[in-house]
């Protein structure tokens, strides 16, 4: 019997069947990876298409259900398309323009300053503010509950300032003023802000009246010339010394309409002088806590002043309201901003006017209207998606009934 060699009949893979092998592993994980990927990207519009459609039907509901926002009733929701940026902001309207703005002015939460004699407020123009006097930031305690900070005024000298500005330049738009005080002291003249330079020039001013201790509002329309004075008719008394109180002035000044809250509470007013129709632009600086007679500081506030809030185009208070439990946004109208995933544009954005860039669109619960950047419109809106190849696109509609649609 003959021997077999065992070495010669081992069973294996030659380097060449080998290599053919791994060529075929790469070759189908490449075309995999690749079939993958194009999938992912095609999912993530998909994805993103999805949520846009389900968002904008949600601005939608929330306008013809008239939903509110920071304790307060909108004109209505909208969303601001960014093609730029690729991102898309869900926004309610508070100043009646039908798109997303910043109507808040000033805001001074009592938290912002840390050292010196300047400072900035929290609004979304972040002005410049400086603080003379004995004016002083408490860092604890404060309204609303748990903020940890207000400002504090011995009413002698103490008061905080910002320049001129057009933002102080209300005409006969509508506007609005509240803040948290604390009074130490009556039959003073408690002066909360104002723009006003008495004997040189006037605008408006917020003061706690000295002789009969009622919240007032003083707007003039020519430098002091023409004045319309109104006054709440519930006065202040030793029972609303050293508590934190609520106030909460709206203003029209083309009608003379002019509605004061105390504690979230509509009050009476009564109107003492009713000349002026609008709100001069004066050139005088704006105060806090304090004002100016003959550009000499005088009529300081006697006591803390917190959230201070200046609103300009908006009614913010309109009936009877829970007073607020936490601090103002500096952008009331920003709800939602949605950037989109990256690889994830907006690709094509189309309206009445054809491409367009930024563009909002506001639907209105008043005449079940679309607008378009600010206006009723009776075309479409398409929003093309793209990822950054090309490879998947998707179109979402919006008609001028404000029906939305995907294809």
């Amino acid at each position: 019997m003959k021997k077999q060699n065992k070495k010669n009949n081992q069973l294996g893979f030659t380097l060449i069947e080998m290599t053919a092998v791994i060529g075929i592993i790469v070759l189908v994980s490449s075309i995999l990876y690749a079939n993958y990927h194009d999938m992912n990207k095609q999912g993530d519009v998909i994805g993103l298409n999805e949520r846009m459609v389900n968002d904008i039907r949600k601005v939608q509901n929330n306008s013809i259900k008239r939903k509110g926002w920071e304790g307060q009733v909108p004109d209505g929701w909208g969303v601001k398309l960014d093609n730029t940026n690729d991102r898309y902001t869900i926004f309610a309207d508070f100043d009646g323009d039908k798109e997303l703005s910043t109507p808040v002015k000033l805001l001074i939460h009592g938290t912002e300053w840390s050292s010196g004699s300047t400072f900035t407020e929290s609004s979304p123009s972040a002005k410049t503010v400086t603080k003379y006097g004995d004016a002083t930031q408490v860092s604890n305690g404060g309204r609303p509950s748990n903020t940890n900070g207000y400002w504090s005024f011995d009413g002698t000298g103490d008061y905080l300032s910002l320049a001129d500005s057009s933002d102080w330049n209300f005409g006969e738009d509508v506007f609005t003023i509240d803040a948290w005080i604390y009074i130490t002291a009556l039959s003073v003249y408690n002066t909360i802000v104002a723009q006003d330079n008495i004997g040189v020039t006037r605008a408006f001013a917020v003061p706690i009246n000295n002789t009969d201790n009622k919240l007032r509002l003083f707007y003039s329309s020519d430098d002091g010339t023409s004045n319309s004075t109104f006054d709440c008719d519930v006065a202040f008394d030793g029972d609303d010394l050293n508590t934190w109180i609520h106030i909460a002035i709206v203003a029209y000044p083309d009608t003379q309409d002019v509605r004061m809250y105390l504690n979230g509470i509509e009050q009476s007013v009564s109107i003492a002088l009713s000349a002026a129709y609008s709100v001069g632009d004066s050139s005088a600086e704006l105060t806090v806590g304090g004002r100016h007679s003959s550009s000499v500081p005088a009529y300081g506030f006697n006591g803390y002043i917190d959230d201070l809030r200046i609103v300009k185009g908006a009614a913010m208070w309109k009936h009877n309201f829970t007073v607020p439990n936490k601090e103002h946004v500096s952008n009331i109208e920003s709800v939602k901003v949605v950037n989109l995933s990256e690889g994830v544009k907006i690709a094509s954005l189309v309206g009445e006017s054809g491409a367009v860039d930024p563009l909002d669109v506001f639907f209105s619960p008043a005449d079940y209207s679309t607008y378009q950047d600010g206006s009723v419109s009776n075309a479409n809106v398409t929003i093309g998606l793209n990822d950054s190849s090309g490879v998947t696109a998707k179109t979402i509609t919006i008609n001028p009934y404000g029906l939305t649609s995907s294809d």
